[in-house]
């Protein structure tokens, strides 16, 4: 019987990890045809890998708001012309919300800034 719990419990453990949706900082450098190209955002010295994703029919976009609190990018106000905003039209910072291997919600931080001397 013991057996038969535990293993059950880590079953549980496993779906519930599968069926979490992830949340990550990223740099968005095109949206285009469904599919959205982006690098994670890294720490110095280390070189992004530019990947893509597809993006929801029904991806939600919004204004991201850093909360000091919980030290995250949460969800704002919806922005006008969800993936087709003239904000969208070129590279941007934002956070990303994933689940099922496509993006569910995009959460505008702002513009990607340029390097020194550009």
């Amino acid at each position: 019987m013991r057996t038969f719990v535990c293993s059950a419990v880590a079953v549980l453990c496993v779906v519930g990890l599968v069926l979490a949706k992830e949340e990550m900082a990223v740099n968005v450098k095109k949206i285009e045809g469904g599919t959205m190209t982006y690098t994670k955002k890294v720490k110095k010295g280390e070189e992004a890998k530019e990947m893509t994703i597809k993006v929801s029919d029904k991806v939600k976009v919004v204004k991201g708001t850093f909360n000091k609190d919980t030290k995250k990018v949460e969800a704002g106000d919806a922005i006008e012309g969800g993936l087709k905003a003239d904000a969208l039209a070129k590279a941007f910072n934002a956070t990303i919300v994933i689940d099922k291997e496509e993006v569910i919600e995009i959460r505008v931080t702002g513009k990607k800034k340029k390097a020194a001397g550009n």
